[in-house]
């Protein structure tokens, strides 16, 4: 099996990817009003609901590393930074958006001083696999202006909520199918004499017992040469596992690894 990140459903289930969704860039036409912010809060609890296979990582703790390294998050596309937050934080994808709207549309009439209001938004998002350092998926969502009529006080708030509503759940789908595609791998972060650190743990689904598959890195999104083997000893921290070789050559820093096995499976 190849280490694929497009082409196949990976069948380890129970291995969470990790995941960075950036603040959305807001072109809302309102200065005083921001949605960005808001935007990726939405989506990641949307995500939450409907896929147990992604662990989000906190973009604001991601975005400090990059600015103490003198690294602006408008490079987070470059395959160098993505692979820098594949290799320190284990992330396998970085999404990112860009939000245009919420438009309004109200008429008040003489029966109707209180108006009817629509709202249409449009959003743009763009997955970045860390693997491959490529685009993975572009990705675009805008709303029907239909279902989100509302009548009355607050008609205007009320139809840009529906907006939101619409369009999120739509976006959430679509980027749920694209992370399912994703091919779970962590990697070697440190050895130390017999123990090799893994910056992968509890939280990704590691459990000690798990036997690792260790592969050299190739070319950028390729799958490199096999060196052997390790089984996971110990889970240790809120995300991170130490392992022992069992098979082959001894892994070095950086390299790939992939569940070979599970015990009693």
């Amino acid at each position: 099996e190849a280490l694929s990140t497009s082409v196949s459903v990976s069948p380890v289930a129970h291995l969470k990817k990790k995941v960075v969704i950036t603040h959305f860039d807001d072109r809302t036409t309102s200065a005083e009003e921001t949605f960005g912010d808001w935007l990726a809060e939405r989506l990641m609890k949307e995500m939450m609901q409907r896929s147990f296979q992604v662990l989000f990582v906190d973009y604001q703790m991601v975005k400090e590393f990059l600015e103490k390294r003198g690294v602006s998050p408008s490079d987070l596309e470059s395959p160098k930074i993505s692979r820098m937050l594949s290799e320190v934080f284990g992330i396998h994808a970085i999404v990112l958006g860009e939000l245009s709207g919420p438009y309004v549309f109200t008429t008040k009439g003489a029966k109707d001083q209180d108006g009817t209001s629509t709202a249409i938004i449009k959003i743009e998002m763009k997955i970045v696999d860390t693997f491959s350092g490529k685009i993975l998926k572009t990705l675009s969502a805008q709303n029907s202006i239909v279902p989100t009529k509302e009548r009355g006080v607050f008609s205007d708030e009320k139809a840009k909520g529906r907006a939101f509503d619409l369009t999120i759940s739509d976006l959430s789908r679509s980027l749920s199918r694209e992370l399912d595609r994703l091919d779970w791998f962590c990697r070697v972060a440190k050895v130390d004499g017999e123990e090799v650190y893994i910056n992968a743990g509890k939280l990704s689904g590691i459990r000690v017992g798990d036997v690792m598959e260790v592969l050299r890195p190739g070319n950028p999104g390729e799958r490199g040469e096999i060196k052997g083997k390790i089984q996971i000893s110990t889970i240790f921290g809120m995300d991170a596992s130490i392992g022992r070789l069992i098979q082959g050559k001894k892994p070095d820093e950086e390299d790939i690894l992939k569940l070979a096995g599970r015990e009693g499976s």
